[in-house]
Order: structure tokens, then C-alpha cells, then sequence
């Protein structure tokens, strides 16, 4: 189907889940889509929805992924348990979408998702910030709030110090997903989307869907974040 700017292509798989749980995913994805388009509307992107438990994330039992080529989403609903998808789709699918969408163009016509773990810290940030724009009345996503201050203040030296180094695998995997002693789980995210957070208190007025083609350095630099 096609929704504004957006091709979207949902799998059998997760048409079928739904309609056992009696929720009607095309008009749910057209609903939060049209208001996408109206916060960032274009380029054209290409979307994928289905079962796809590799990339849900079980506390939500939906997840997403943008391919940081070519802005390519794919959104991926858990299978267990059916009875937890109307929640999915009301509450974590819209914010999902807006993420990766958000994500989509700033790899289209921004700075690009970020080569360096700092930019991809910020580039996770803005999309999470931008979750927020988009639907404030949607549950903030535990990632954005994974670390307290405390927390934060022992994990952001350890970010400063990694700031510049290639966003590998293993380093995105450390600091988004880790959980090692040093770096608990959804460490990256939280500590983007607050330093985002801290740069919008610092520039009243501004949104996270007009700061897609600001740089991370930028962000950075002038948010006043200091945990």
C-alpha cells in the first residue's frame, strides 16, 4: 500500500497475526503514518512490516530496523504472546515508525545515521526525541529511560572517551544492546536521548523534526548535558 511519501509492503505473516488478535494493522499504520508525513514529510521510503522477532524488541514484542544505506525500514512484530499485539500496535507500533522513519531521513537528506558511536548515539536520540514530537501521549520507551542520573553520570565519561570510534557491530551492540558490568542494556539510547533532551530545554522552540540535518557534533557541543 502506499501512505504519503511512504511505500509500505505488510507481510502475511503479521497480517494473519492480527487478525487473530482482532487488530486492524493496515488502518493503524495509515493512521500513524499520515501524521508522520505531516512532521517530515519525504523523500519517498520503503517500508516493510511482519513478524520478525530478530529485530522486536520482547519488552514491547515490536521492533524496528533502518538500513543505514539506503533509509530501507523494516518494522517486526514478536509471535508470543498473540495476545499482547493490540497492545503493540496501539502503543509501541506509531512510536516505532516514527523512529525509524525519522532515522530514514536523516540518512536520506542528513548527516547519515553516523559512522562513529557518538553520531549513532545522537542519531538514536534525535528518533527517540522525535517519538515524543509525534505521539506525547504514547509511552515513553523504557530505552530512553534505561539509566538513572547516577547512572548516567558514571556511563557518559566512558561515552566522551568512545565518542569518535567507529560505530562497529560489537561497539553498537556494547553500547545499545550490552549490558556488561561498565554499560548496562539500552545505555546508548538513554544517554542520547537525554543529551537531546538537555540540547531542546537550550534551544526553546526547536523540535526534534527540524534537527534531521543537524550535525551530532553540533548537538553535542551546545546542549549543556552534563549528568
Amino acid at each position: 500500500m502506499v501512505s504519503g511519501h511512504y511505500r509500505v509492503k505488510i507481510g502475511a505473516a503479521a497480517l494473519s497475526l492480527a487478525r487473530t488478535a482482532g487488530v486492524d494493522l493496515e488502518a493503524a499504520t495509515r493512521t500513524a503514518l499520515a501524521h508522520i508525513d505531516e512532521l517530515i514529510p519525504g523523500p519517498a521510503a520503503d517500508i516493510s512490516i511482519d513478524v520478525d522477532p530478530s529485530i522486536a524488541i520482547p519488552d514491547v514484542g515490536v521492533g524496528g530496523f533502518t538500513d543505514p544505506r539506503s533509509g530501507a525500514v523494516r518494522i517486526g512484530f514478536a509471535v508470543h504472546p498473540i495476545a499482547g499485539l493490540p497492545i503493540a500496535v496501539r502503543d509501541w507500533l506509531p512510536g516505532a515508525l516514527a523512529h525509524e522513519l525519522h532515522h530514514a531521513r536523516r540518512i536520506r537528506t542528513g548527516p547519515g545515521y553516523g559512522m562513529a558511536v557518538g553520531e549513532a548515539i545522537v542519531t538514536e536520540g534525535l528518533a527517540a526525541a522525535f517519538e515524543r514530537e509525534a505521539f506525547p501521549a504514547a509511552p515513553i520507551s523504557p530505552w530512553s529511560m534505561a539509566l538513572d542520573r547516577a547512572a548516567q553520570g558514571r556511563v557518559w565519561p566512558l561515552v566522551a572517551a568512545a565518542w569518535s570510534s567507529p560505530d562497529t557491530a560489537t561497539e553498537h551492540q556494547r553500547w545499545f544492546f550490552g549490558g556488561t558490568a561498565d554499560i548496562p542494556r539500552w545505555s546508548g539510547y538513554t544517554l542520547g536521548y537525554e543529551l537531546v533532551a538537555a540540547y531542546l530545554r537550550s534551544h526553546p522552540g526547536t523540535t526534534p523534526s527540524a534537527l534531521i540535518t543537524t550535525t551530532a557534533s553540533h548537538i553535542r557541543e551546545t546542549s549543556g548535558y552534563a549528568p
